[in-house]
């Protein structure tokens, strides 16, 4: 099973250095940030399932991913890491509904990045983490920075739900190298 989790991840390191190889700074490592393509590129965290419990919607000219609570998901996509990089930015639009938050800190709307070294070691903990709380006015602009730690080979780009109730849609993902 290792083996088999390991290929596959190599695979998609594989093509997925071969279509970032040449992106340069500046340039979203994101080949389907906005969901014009529905859900392309993107995969479930725990199986296929979870892109299942992801809606595309377009509303005017912004295609958005919809995350609701009755569907609990994780949804994500996996990039290589170039080993010059120091910084990495995530930057999203969100918009959140109706929020109702579990007792526990990560049981709301999440965002993250995370890197993982290349035997799959985890290098982040929570501070990986943007949790969404609370109901938004309409769209909002969310932007995080992180330091690419030492030893990185993968970071994974994820964006999730566990909250009680409510929706949350997730527009233009964005991560540039800096």
């Amino acid at each position: 099973m290792k083996i088999q989790r390991l290929l596959k991840e190599s695979v998609i390191i594989f093509g997925i250095t071969l279509s970032t190889l040449f992106a340069g700074e500046g340039s979203n490592l994101i080949s389907n940030g906005t969901f014009a393509d529905g859900m392309n590129g993107w995969e479930g965290r725990h199986g296929a399932w979870e892109l299942r419990a992801v809606e595309t919607k377009t509303e005017g000219d912004k295609t958005f991913a919809r995350l609701s609570a009755d569907k609990p998901t994780t949804v994500q996509v996996v990039l290589p890491v170039d080993e010059s990089w120091k910084n990495v930015t995530l930057s999203f639009e969100s918009r959140r509904s109706d929020v109702v938050p579990g007792s526990l800190v990560h049981e709301t709307f999440t965002a993250e990045i995370n890197f993982k070294n290349a035997e799959g070691k985890n290098l982040l903990n929570w501070e990986r983490t943007i949790f969404m709380r609370e109901a938004s006015e309409g769209w909002e602009t969310v932007t995080k920075d992180y330091a690419v730690p030492e030893g990185a080979a993968t970071m994974i780009v994820a964006i999730g739900n566990r909250a009680k109730e409510g929706a949350a849609d997730y527009a233009n993902l964005t991560v540039t190298a800096n």
